[in-house]
């Protein structure tokens, strides 16, 4: 499939979804025309990638993000809420073996928008992460979303 047109399906999908699924006239031009001008942004900039990232594979990750947000987001309220926080930031360089920028930059916004974490700095072989906890870097380092990100981008 082509790849501007799997960003413009998937752009007007997340469209209709953030309105409620109004499926009004207007409201259909809006998403319409607002995606158009967004994958020809997109494109002049350059910022579309080479290769088409929408497989089986990014349907799982999606919904394993989810869950690992959900379960983040839970684990940063229970250290909220406790009477004596005693958290113990931490920042750390996490190698990584991926070769592609697109890799790299999928794997630090995963990272990113996970509670608790956040990707300071990406080069080739590592990024730089700051977590609110040492427990939370420590249960970063032992999953396996390198490898699920090379699953997408290298398939």
């Amino acid at each position: 499939m082509n790849i501007k047109f799997s960003f413009f399906c998937s752009y007007f999908l997340v469209w209709l979804l953030l309105t409620g699924l109004d499926l009004s006239a207007i409201n259909l031009c809006y998403a319409f025309f607002t995606t158009l001008i967004t994958i020809a942004i997109a494109e002049s900039l350059k910022l579309l990638p080479d290769k088409n990232i929408f497989n089986k594979h990014s349907i799982f990750y999606f919904q394993w993000l989810c869950k690992e947000i959900f379960l983040s987001a839970l684990n940063i309220i229970k250290l909220s809420w406790q009477r004596n926080i005693n958290t113990t930031p931490k920042i750390e360089k996490i190698t990584t073996s991926l070769n592609s920028e697109l890799s790299n930059v999928l794997l630090a916004n995963s990272i990113t928008i996970t509670p608790g974490t956040l990707t300071i700095d990406i080069n080739k072989s590592y990024l730089l992460i700051h977590s609110i906890d040492k427990e939370v870097m420590k249960s970063l380092q032992n999953s396996n979303i390198e490898e699920k990100v090379n699953k997408i981008t290298n398939y």
